[in-house]
């Protein structure tokens, strides 16, 4: 790590001069640090005889150092007010200058070994940023790495990691989050060291439970009935082969037998040329129309919501599909042979010599349409071993899946009433306990509402972003509540001035925050009207969640 020092050194983006920056505004001076987002600093600096060259040497793409750490300048503003220069600065943390760095190939989606994953990101960057991380992590899946400029790479890892990204120059390294936050002896103690605290929740985005789905069934089990044509019973006039038939009324019919509630019904004909409708009965009652002609879906799902049991089903020829009438269509195409015949008579007219003979082509067009056959819709339902019915599992129920549960976090028992969150998959899942460790991962940041707890800070000693310090607020409920900094706004050295902090939304801490907001909720009523049956409970309960409902499949 660079030597750390309060004054601001410039350094020109090439690197060959660097001065120490004088004549700042130190009441403009802002470090601004906000967790895996913003890590810059802002200034007011005035042109004087004295600092010139260094005022000067102040522009984009200049490199300002401050107590050891590197800010590229990003933004300058100069303003001229009558014989007075001043630039604004924004410099942002040389770690945020990785975007400009892209790996060089493309790896498409696996689990990585995190240092890999890491390396693969930095390899060949002639930047100098190198990557490492502390912590329990051991792998991470990505769908993807190298598509992307090398922060967003990083970025990504971070969160699928939940972790923290934090870098000293341009050494980046990820946090898992004991790793990251260093206890010590400070407190933030009420009226002796912070005013203006100011702590809100948000439970618009409350959650404590979800249903979670494993990887589908194979497709076997999912089409767990298949009906061949050749098992169908058929009632009417067919074909010799029973493929089709062009009689009205003809029909097929079959008991199927579904094995749950809503399960799905298909059916799947053959189309041509020629292809007219079959009505579709179940039970009875007409439930769909079918149309064979070609280009119309072959295979159409019929019903989405079969009761259990059993079902006869039933296809019966209605003869010509309304918008393909035989007819008509048979009219259009001889209109259109004799077109073409007469086209090809004109064309031969026209390049014909004197002697040459015209071949009669209307006339053979008129012929081969007076012998041609009248056009019957016919309906198609294919040969003997053509899987004409399907009965199969309806992906919106359970049973589609080897394994569904539900997950519920102990902490709801805090809070009156359920809170769902949208359905969850893992397709890598096996057991339902494996779901339940994928959802209370997915679950665990929306398990407690959303606290943004702000204060500034009036004391003498020095905030460190990997810090954890002790909240002490008796007056508002709070006592040692260990707070780990999200945000920090502080001002610099030489202009003492209320730096602003800002505190992560930890679930034990704020479990524990919670409990004693509650008490003295509870408390106070007790006091008041000596109900001892207060809305929400106390205990912050930890572990495992409730499973409601393995089907394991079914």
């Amino acid at each position: 790590m660079a030597i750390s020092h309060d004054y601001i050194i410039v350094q020109d983006e090439q690197g060959k001069y660097d001065e120490i920056l004088t004549d700042l505004d130190y009441s403009s001076f802002e470090y601004d640090y906000e967790q895996n987002s913003s890590r810059t600093l802002q200034f007011t600096v005035y042109k004087t005889p004295l600092n010139e060259f260094a005022y000067n040497l102040t522009q984009n793409e200049s490199v300002v150092t401050f107590q050891g750490q590197d800010f590229v300048v990003k933004q300058a503003t100069q303003t001229q007010t009558g014989y007075v220069w001043n630039k604004q600065v924004t410099a942002q943390h040389v770690s945020y200058a990785f975007q400009d760095w892209t790996a060089q190939t493309v790896s498409q989606g696996k689990t990585w070994q995190l240092q890999d994953a890491l390396d693969f990101i930095c390899q060949g960057n002639d930047l100098g940023y190198t990557l490492d991380f502390q912590g329990k992590f051991t792998t991470v899946k990505l769908d993807q790495l190298g598509t992307k400029s090398a922060l967003e790479d990083l970025q990504d890892i971070v969160t699928a990691l939940h972790g923290i990204m934090f870098a000293d120059n341009k050494h980046i390294t990820i946090y898992d989050e004991d790793s990251f936050y260093q206890k010590v002896d400070k407190t933030f103690r009420e009226v002796y060291n912070t005013e203006d605290v100011e702590i809100e929740q948000d439970t618009s985005n409350l959650k404590t439970r979800v249903k979670v789905f494993g990887p589908k069934k194979s497709t076997k089990d999912i089409n767990y009935q298949q009906v061949k044509c050749k098992d169908m019973v058929y009632s009417g006039d067919w074909s010799k082969d029973k493929s089709y038939t062009t009689s009205k009324g003809a029909r097929v019919r079959y008991t199927i037998t579904a094995q749950n509630e809503n399960d799905i019904l298909t059916v799947d004909t053959e189309n041509s040329q020629y292809g007219g409708i079959f009505d579709v009965y179940l039970d009875d009652k007409k439930i769909d129309a079918i149309s064979t002609y070609s280009g119309s879906p072959a295979s159409v799902d019929v019903s989405t919501t079969l009761s259990k049991g059993d079902h006869e089903v039933e296809l019966v020829f209605a003869g010509d599909d309304p918008k393909h009438v035989m007819k008509t269509l048979q009219d259009a195409h001889n209109k259109k042979t004799l077109t073409d015949a007469e086209n090809s008579a004109d064309k031969a007219k026209k390049h014909a010599k004197k002697d040459d003979k015209i071949p009669d082509y209307v006339g053979k067009a008129k012929k081969a349409i007076a012998k041609s056959k009248t056009w019957v819709a016919r309906g198609t339902v294919g040969d003997k071993n053509h899987y004409l019915l399907t009965v199969k599992l309806n992906p919106l129920n359970d049973s589609y899946y080897k394994v569904v549960g539900t997950y519920i976090d102990p902490i709801e028992k805090n809070y009156g009433h359920s809170y769902w969150f949208s359905p969850l998959h893992d397709n890598s899942a096996k057991t339902v306990d494996d779901l339940m460790k994928y959802a209370q991962k997915q679950l665990a940041s929306k398990i407690v509402p959303t606290v943004t707890m702000t204060l500034s800070y009036r004391g003498q000693e020095d905030i460190n972003e990997r810090e954890m310090w002790v909240f002490e607020e008796p007056s508002m409920g709070y006592h040692s509540i260990d707070e780990r900094l999200m945000t920090l706004n502080t001002h610099h050295p030489y202009y003492f001035q209320p730096g602003s902090v800002g505190f992560t939304n930890d679930r034990n801490s704020l479990v524990k925050l919670q409990s004693q907001l509650y008490s003295e909720i509870r408390s106070t009523r007790q006091s008041l009207t000596d109900a001892v049956d207060p809305t929400w409970g106390t205990s912050p309960l930890v572990g495992y969640g409730e499973v409601v409902g393995d089907t394991s499949g079914n």
